[in-house]
Order: structure tokens, then sequence, then C-alpha cells
């Protein structure tokens, strides 16, 4: 067994007929109640008829399923390096590669969805990198379970399916970006980072990247109100659209560690930290729509999605805003207004009951990244 989960066991096998290594899957039932049960088997079973006639290059190659005592079998192709350890092994990769990554997830999520199944569990566990002959695949696995927290426990609470399988993505991008794991400014309580992600809060590892046009598209995946865009609407931005030249060797615009941690301390500390994060973003955003991508023109409008409700640069009192957030009606133009300056961690402001990143761990809110 090299894989064990709250609901399912993975082992490695062979294949005697084929003469290979395959994925022997094992799905617990019976400790369920007998509708939850008949649910999870149905879900499964629907995931499993996509695998047995995809054509995606993305999703797993299906080799046989049946039902023994309590358990559903199913067996699949053997890929045993998921995205988080490679990335993690490679200490950083190009342009090209992050924009091929980011392509491949899409597509995939885009043919899911397609075929009707969302809550993909999302997350750079559940996503594998094959080894073959060029660059590598990026291949989906089952929506079972994750080995940790399941990555939809994370998503936005207004945000389901498809929606929530689309920030998820976000996340991944985020991660193959930074090598950050998003919200590890939390130090992995699971509670702590859901009352961040529910108050809108976006990982502090955000900070890092200086790149216009990855942020510009990294936001589009983490919107929640008022367009919510799709993995389909996504492949039209120019940040998967354009690719980069494969021997450029060019890598991803990110800040020096010693900027980035003093700008996360000044953050976390006080507004004026939060004002100097929010005008920095928002400069960046509009860089990006000041540029050749407009939607001014119908040529760019097939390759860039525009549109993602950048707040002026502006001074918030905090103290304003979390009596507005008290007495304001959810459906009120102030609600939305609101909502939208969320975005940029205003609700480190607003939600008393989240405690800001960093606020246990000591003088610096964030950890620096491992160079060796």
């Amino acid at each position: 067994m090299f894989v064990e989960r709250k609901a399912n066991k993975v082992f490695k096998a062979i294949d005697r007929l084929e003469g290979k290594e395959v994925a022997y899957n094992e799905v617990q039932l019976k400790d369920q109640k007998d509708s939850e049960m008949k649910r999870e088997i149905e879900r499964i079973k629907q995931q499993i008829n996509i695998l047995k006639s995809s054509q995606s290059a993305h999703v797993l190659l299906f080799y046989g399923d049946w039902e023994d005592d309590g358990k559903f079998v199913f067996v699949t192709e053997l890929v045993t390096c998921t995205l988080r350890s490679f990335v993690q092994r490679t200490k950083g990769v190009s342009i090209a590669v992050v924009k091929d990554w980011s392509l491949q997830i899409l597509e995939g999520l885009n043919y899911l969805h397609s075929q009707k199944l969302d809550n993909l569990d999302i997350h750079m566990d559940n996503l594998f990198f094959l080894h073959n002959s060029g660059k590598g695949t990026i291949k989906f696995g089952l929506g079972l379970d994750s080995p940790s927290l399941p990555s939809h426990d994370f998503t936005p609470m207004e945000l389901n399916g498809t929606e929530g399988d689309v920030w998820s993505f976000g996340m991944c991008v985020i991660e193959i970006s930074t090598l950050d794991t998003p919200f590890d400014e939390f130090k992995a309580d699971h509670q702590q980072i859901q009352k961040a992600v529910s108050s809108g809060l976006k990982p502090l590892s955000l900070l890092r990247i200086d790149e216009p046009t990855l942020l510009h598209f990294i936001w589009c995946c983490l919107k929640i109100s008022p367009k919510k865009y799709s993995a389909a609407e996504l492949l039209k931005h120019i940040w998967v659209r354009n690719s980069a030249p494969e021997t450029s060797g060019e890598f991803i615009k990110l800040r020096e560690e010693a900027e980035y941690l003093s700008f996360a301390n000044k953050f976390a500390s006080n507004q004026e930290g939060w004002q100097e994060y929010f005008n920095l973003i928002t400069g960046k955003l509009n860089a990006f729509e000041s540029g050749n991508y407009t939607s001014g023109s119908e040529s760019d409008s097939e390759d860039v999605i525009i549109d993602i409700d950048i707040p002026k640069e502006e001074v918030v009192n905090k103290e304003e805003v979390v009596n507005k957030e008290v007495n304001v009606d959810k459906s009120s133009p102030q609600k939305a207004k609101l909502d939208n300056l969320s975005d940029f961690y205003l609700s480190q402001f607003i939600k008393s009951s989240v405690s800001p990143p960093g606020s246990a761990r000591g003088s610096s809110p964030v950890g620096s990244r491992n160079q060796n």
C-alpha cells in the first residue's frame, strides 16, 4: 500500500496479463450508512464511467472495477509523483512550464466539467505528474478525499461545484509559481484557514508575485463576486493562450525575500502595510489592463479576460468599514463594494474572529522559503 486515506486505500499491483504496474484502489463502504454508501458508490461510478470512455490526456487510464465484501475496487494506471512533490524537488520552474501546466490543468478541468463532474478535490496532492517522452503530463486523481484536509473545505462557502474547482485551481497556480503552500502563514491550522477563506482573505504568498499577467490570471480564478469565471473562459486568458518559448529560461518574476518579509510584517501589524499592499496589487492589475491586453479592440477580445472590478486606490478607514459591515444589508450596493474590497485583504480588519496572519508566530508572519 502506498496511499491510505479516510475513504480509500491505494496499492501498487502487478497486471500479469499486460506485464505492468497498476494502481489497485479499494473504497471502504461498509462503515457508512446505507444512504451514504449508495450516494458514494454512485458518485465513484460516475467518475469511473468518464474514465472508461475518456479521450483526455489529463484523466487517468482505467482498467476495470468490481464490488467485493463492502468494498468497491477499481484499477487505474499507476502515477506516483504528485505535482506538489515534483514542484518541491524542482525548487522553481520556468515561465514556459508554469504556463504549460496551467493550460494542462485547465484543459482537464474543462473536460471534466463538460462531463458534469465537479467538486473534484483540486489540490497539489491530487494532481499527478507523469514523466513521458518530451514534456511531462498533468493528470487528475479521482475526487475521493485527500490525505489531509480536502481542498473543498478551504473553498469559500459562496462557491460550489465548478466554481469551487476553479478557485482551488487558482490556489494550485499560486503554489506552482511561488513554491509556497497557500495559507502556510496559519501553520496548517485548518480552523483558522477556513475562517480566513470564509472572510475573503487571500494567501499571503500572493505578495511574492510581481508578474502582472500571472497576477491577473490568478485573480480571475479567485474571484467570488460578481463575475465568476469558468474553466472554459479562463482558457481564453492571455496567460495560457500566449505560450512562452520553452528555451527562454525565463522564470516567474518574484519579489526579493527581504522585501517580501518586510512588506508582510508591515501588512500584518498595521493598516498602512495593508494600504501599501492594496495600492501595489491595484497598480499591478491596472498596469496589466493599460498595456497591450485591453478589451478595447476586437482582436484582443478572444485572448484575454478583462473585467475584474479593480478598486480605486483609496485609503479606507478600517473602523468605518467595521461599522458598515455590521449594519449594511447583504443586497445593498455598499455591501457589494465591501465584498469587492475584501478581495484585497480588507476582511483581515473586518472579521475580528480571524487572527491576522502570523499573529501567533512572533515577529515574522511568513517564514523564508527553503533555499537549500
